[in-house]
C-alpha cells in the first residue's frame, strides 16, 4: 500500500508542477490536458485515482484548476458521442 502512495503522490505532486508551469505561460487561457494511455496504464492510473469503475471509459483530474482528462487508447478515434 505505503508503493501505491507514493506512486500517486509522485504523480499529482508532477502534476501540479505542471499546473503551475502552464499557469505561468497561459495566466489568462482555459487549459485542459487531455491523456490517452494503453488499457493497461489507464486502469492502473485510474486506479491510483480511487476510481474503480470498470466501464470508465475516461475521467477528469482538477489540479488547481487545470483538468487532467485521462481516457483509454483508441477513445480518440471512436465515434464522436463515445466520449
Amino acid at each position: 500500500m505505503e508503493t501505491n502512495n507514493q506512486g500517486i503522490n509522485q504523480l499529482v505532486e508532477k502534476m501540479a508542477l505542471f499546473t503551475d508551469a502552464m499557469d505561468e505561460m497561459f495566466p489568462k487561457g482555459k487549459k485542459i490536458v487531455l491523456v490517452e494511455l494503453p488499457i493497461q496504464e489507464f486502469t492502473l492510473t485510474k486506479l491510483q485515482f480511487g476510481n474503480s469503475d470498470l466501464d470508465t471509459k475516461k475521467f477528469t483530474v482538477n489540479i488547481s484548476g487545470l483538468e487532467f482528462v485521462f481516457i483509454q487508447d483508441g477513445l480518440l478515434n471512436a465515434e464522436p458521442d463515445s466520449f
